[in-house]
């Protein structure tokens, strides 16, 4: 997942990020799902959100990437497609150094008449 990334990030690098925000629902029907990432460190420079299900079309993990100015609040919402349970990774680089988070979003379908 991380090797889209400019510059390259190596999981041995990355901090927990506790005052990252990766705020995605629990659960979701496959479709667009509205994501919001939020850096409550300051001088953050970036976002990625990457997902452990690569894009079919694309073959990449890397779902979004925000760059920010010196001034900017570090936060943003968007939407993203999802059709199967996955991970997202939220990686933010704060002063030159990466920070990360990761949930799992499940995806379900709703049962009708007692057939999945």
């Amino acid at each position: 997942m991380l090797s889209g990334l400019n510059p390259p990030a190596i999981a041995n690098q990355i901090t927990p990020g506790n005052d990252l925000l990766l705020d995605i629902p629990d659960v979701a029907l496959p479709g667009l799902v509205k994501v919001r990432l939020l850096s409550a460190m300051g001088k953050t420079e970036e976002f990625w959100l990457l997902s452990s299900v690569p894009d079919p079309a694309t073959g990449s993990a890397l779902l979004a990437s925000f760059g920010f100015d010196n001034d900017a609040i570090p936060e943003v919402k968007f939407p993203i497609r999802v059709e199967k349970t996955q991970i997202l990774m939220f990686l933010a680089r704060v002063g030159g150094r990466y920070y990360g988070v990761q949930r799992e979003i499940k995806v379900g379908r709703i049962s009708r008449g007692g057939k999945p």
